[in-house]
């Protein structure tokens, strides 16, 4: 079976969404972001159920294989590692923001 390449995590946002609050900048980044990461997990929520539908009807797993499993060290670290690379391109802008933010305070 061919399966499609997913997207990157990191691919940039197809569409701006909508204003939130556009007099407060720093707001419209959060309600940007919080936008992004609920649209993302709904996608990786509805292709993790077909992918655990799929296996379960084909026999290759037990319906409850992904409940059951226990990661192992290599697997733990593995997970760690990509959530702190995922964390840190997420709160990128917030950071430069913030450091901006504290060069310009410096300055005065």
């Amino acid at each position: 079976m061919n399966v499609p390449e997913p997207p990157p995590a990191d691919r940039p946002a197809r569409e701006k969404p909508p204003a939130f609050c556009p007099a407060e900048p720093v707001a419209e980044r959060l309600a940007g972001m919080f936008t992004a990461l609920v649209t993302e997990l709904a996608v990786l929520r509805e292709r993790l159920d077909t992918m655990e539908r799929l296996l379960a009807a084909r026999d290759i797993l037990p319906a409850d294989a992904v409940e059951a499993y226990i990661p192992d060290r290599d697997a733990e670290a593995a997970r760690a590692a990509w959530r702190e690379q995922y964390l840190e391109r997420i709160f990128a802008e917030l950071h430069e923001e913030a450091a901006a933010l504290s060069r310009k305070t410096d300055s005065v």
